[in-house]
């Protein structure tokens, strides 16, 4: 005999999925850093080579602690990182 399947309701959905977790946000706010494109080419290439070493810098560190970067935010108040740790995906056995 071959066996039925029957419609999953949202909530038999949202029981089999639920789970509680730790989750970890880290902000870093580095407003001395200046976001400012001025148009210069060379003083241009230099913001956007420093922000590509702060990305790199970035993405290496959370890499090393299975984190994963939720925003990488530049604008007037200068540049803002949102990290996260603990999500789905992101965590392992220890």
């Amino acid at each position: 005999s071959s066996e039925q399947l029957l419609p999953v309701t949202a909530q038999q959905r949202h029981f089999e999925e639920a789970e509680i977790r730790n989750v970890y946000v880290m902000f870093i706010s580095m407003p001395h850093v200046r976001v400012n494109v001025s148009g210069d080419k060379e003083e241009d290439e230099e913001l956007f080579q420093l922000l590509n070493q702060i990305m790199n810098a970035t993405t290496a560190e959370l890499d090393r602690f299975s984190g994963h970067l939720r925003q990488f935010i530049v604008d007037d108040k200068g540049l803002v990182l949102i990290s996260t740790f603990g999500l789905r995906g992101s965590t392992f056995a220890n």
